[in-house]
């Protein structure tokens, strides 16, 4: 996590809960942060956890880094298999709590439209995300994906991409905010960690995830119908926390 992000993302989740106020829970986990994170965290949830059915704090103060990585914002392997178990702990947490639904959203992600929670549940699908824009043609999902698992140009993404044709669509991958509908049995197939046994593609959450969707014979889908948000384009290993702060800063003045 970063602080810049979850400064914006604490006050999103005030407008979500609109939606029922009694029945949300929060999983929280932090770690690995060499900034304010923690702390930010901590003052919201303590100013806000009465609001919420159910609140887990998860935080971990060290280490700071992960021992393989060569900057913050470089997706080792370590990185990788810890992110993967965090969501597959927050997913059995909330089937334990005989949760409806899960929402995941990733801290860089800004969610503009207060009723996208209530669009999401309202299309009805077993696992769909709210399209996201960008400054440039990346967003949070692929029309295609080659054998290997690798993102794939396709003629169909441009148009859903630029609002050409609206709608909810069939798509191999969605990732950073989707809703699950944790009441569909085929749900119960679904995991985050360890990936399936017949897994042999490149080791990423999201590709994992995508072909636990895959094996579960559950159909991912994207959303365009209204304009839901907004999400910054992915920095390269290399570069620092600072950069980081500048690009989401640079989303927030853009969309102001």
């Amino acid at each position: 996590m970063s602080c810049h992000g979850i400064i914006v993302l604490s006050g999103q989740f005030a407008y979500i809960r609109k939606f029922c106020p009694d029945c949300h829970s929060r999983w929280v986990a932090t770690d690995h942060n060499i900034d304010n994170t923690t702390a930010i965290l901590r003052e919201w949830l303590k100013n806000v956890q009465k609001a919420y059915h159910y609140v887990e704090w998860r935080p971990l103060d060290s280490p700071r880094y992960y021992s393989d990585e060569i900057g913050p914002k470089h997706w080792s392997n370590s990185r990788f298999a810890h992110m993967m178990k965090l969501r597959q702990t927050a997913l059995k947490t909330a089937r334990e709590k005989w949760a409806d639904y899960i929402l995941f959203v990733d801290t860089d992600n800004l969610l503009t439209n207060e009723q996208t929670l209530n669009l999401m549940i309202a299309e009805n699908l077993t696992v769909v995300g709210p399209m996201l824009d960008s400054n440039t043609l990346y967003s949070n999902f692929w029309c295609g994906m080659t054998p290997q698992g690798y993102y794939r140009r396709t003629p169909d993404y441009i148009p859903i991409r630029e609002w050409k044709h609206k709608g909810c669509y069939p798509v191999p991958m969605v990732h950073s905010t989707f809703l699950i509908d944790l009441r569909r049995e085929a749900t119960k197939k679904l995991a985050f960690y360890p990936p399936h046994p017949d897994y042999t593609w490149a080791f990423d959450d999201i590709i994992v995830f995508a072909f636990s969707c895959k094996v579960a014979e559950i159909q991912m889908h994207i959303c365009n119908r209204k304009r839901y948000g907004y999400l910054p384009v992915p920095l390269k290993a290399q570069e620092s926390l600072q950069e980081d702060i500048e690009t989401f800063v640079h989303v927030l003045i853009e969309r102001m």
